[in-house]
This record gives structure tokens, sequence and C-alpha cells, in this order.
């Protein structure tokens, strides 16, 4: 699942557990200049899995990172890929390798 920070110390706890650099979008989040969310497994919401980043206006992915800025694991890939089509979200990232023929 897909769920979006409510507070900037919930952007501070993912920094913190996905060993990423998250934090310093603090303020482009709340300039509404990027948008960030988490990528949940639907069994343990509160565990970190992934670490999204779309643009401000929401048609692009710009990132989708797994732990310490890895890539996301194939099912994830696929979960983001079909998240991004329900939104209309445009993938603009390599950070997405999976597609429905494979590996790109």
């Amino acid at each position: 699942m897909v769920t979006a920070p409510e507070t900037s110390d919930d952007l501070f706890r993912e920094s913190e557990n996905m060993h990423n650099c998250v934090r310093i979008y603090v303020p482009a989040v709340a300039q509404r200049s990027t948008r960030i969310y988490f990528l949940r497994e639907k069994e343990k919401p509160d565990k970190s899995y992934g670490t999204i980043e779309v643009s401000g206006d929401g048609s692009r992915l710009i990132q989708a990172k797994a732990f310490g800025n890895r890539k996301l694991p194939g099912r994830a890939q696929k979960f983001v890929i079909k998240w991004c089509r329900r939104k209309r979200i445009r993938i603009d990232t390599r950070d997405i390798t999976e597609t429905p023929y494979g590996i790109a």
C-alpha cells in the first residue's frame, strides 16, 4: 500500500528507518514542489518498505527506493507500476526496471 506522510516527523522517521535522505525534503514537501509517499506491506503498515517521490504536480514518478537507496524488489516495482497507472503518473525514473515483459 502507499501512504502519505502526515507530519515532518514522519519524513524524519522514514529517513532513519530507510537509511535515506528523505528528511531533507521537508521544505519541498511543505512548499508542495514535490510529493513523498511511503510504500508499505498491507500486513505491516508501520514497517518501512520503500520511499517514493512524485513531482509536485503529481504527474511524474521521480524516485522509488528501497532500504539504503537500493532498487525495490521486483514485486514492489510491479506494485508501483500499477499504482502509477491508476494515478496516471508517468514513470520518469530508472529506479523501475520491471516491465510487463520482464526486466528492462
